[in-house]
C-alpha cells in the first residue's frame, strides 16, 4: 500500500511541477514580450499590435473575450480553438492532481500520524527522482531528434491536421514563429527539472534526519 501511495504521489507531483511550470509562463506578457523582441517579431508587427494580439489571445484561452479575427484567419481560429481546449484540459488536469494530492496526504497523515513525516520524505524524494527521470527522458528524446521532431509529433498527437502554417501569410505564425516554442519548451523544462531536483535534495535532506531520530 505504501508503495502504491509514493507511485501515485510521484505522477501526481509531476503533473503539478510541470503545469506549475507552464501556466507560470503561458500567460506571462513579459516573458512574451521579450521573445517577440528575440525573434523579430517587431520587424514584422508593431511592439502595440503584437502585444494587444497576445493580450486579445490570453482572453480567448479564458473565455473572457471572442478571438480577434481581423488579425487571425478562420483557419489559424481553427487551430486555435484546439489549443484553447488542450490548456483547458491540462488546467483541469492540474486542479485534478493538486486535490487528489493533497486528499492522499491528509489521508495518509490521519491514518499513520507516527511514519508521515518519514512516507512524506519519501514521497519528496522519490516524486522528484521521477520527475527529473521524465524530464531527461524527454532531453535525450531532444538530443537525438531535435525540436522539430517533437513538435511535429506533439501537434500530429494533439491536434487536427489545421496546424501547418506560412509565417510570411500566417499571423500567427508570425507571431509565434517555431523558435518561440523551442526556447517557450525548453524554459519550462529547465524550470521543471530545477523544481524536481530541488524537491528530491528537500526530501533526501529530510530523509536522513528522519533515520537519525
Amino acid at each position: 500500500m505504501r508503495k502504491l501511495l509514493l507511485a501515485a504521489a510521484a505522477i501526481l507531483v509531476f503533473f503539478i511541477i510541470l503545469f506549475s511550470s507552464l501556466f507560470s509562463y503561458i500567460y506571462n506578457t513579459n516573458y512574451y514580450d521579450r521573445k517577440y523582441q528575440q525573434h523579430g517579431v517587431y520587424d514584422r508587427f508593431t511592439r502595440k499590435t503584437a502585444l494587444n494580439a497576445t493580450g486579445n489571445l490570453f482572453g480567448y484561452f479564458r473565455s473572457e473575450n471572442q478571438l480577434d479575427m481581423d488579425f487571425f484567419s478562420e483557419q489559424e481560429a481553427s487551430h486555435l480553438s484546439d489549443v484553447k481546449q488542450l490548456i483547458q484540459k491540462s488546467q483541469q488536469l492540474y486542479y485534478i492532481s493538486i486535490t487528489l494530492f493533497w486528499i492522499a496526504l491528509v489521508a495518509v497523515y490521519l491514518l499513520a500520524r507516527k511514519s508521515f513525516m518519514r512516507f512524506f520524505a519519501d514521497m519528496m524524494l522519490y516524486s522528484g527522482i521521477f520527475a527529473a527521470a521524465l524530464i531527461l527522458i524527454f532531453s535525450l528524446i531532444y538530443l537525438v531528434g531535435g525540436f522539430d521532431f517533437i513538435f511535429i509529433k506533439f501537434h500530429e498527437i494533439f491536434f487536427t491536421g489545421n496546424y501547418a502554417f506560412n509565417p510570411a501569410t500566417s499571423n500567427m505564425k508570425a507571431l509565434f514563429p517555431d523558435a518561440f516554442f523551442r526556447d517557450l519548451s525548453l524554459t519550462i523544462v529547465f524550470v521543471t527539472f530545477l523544481k524536481a531536483g530541488l524537491l528530491a535534495g528537500a526530501g533526501y535532506f529530510l530523509r536522513t534526519r528522519q533515520l537519525r531520530l
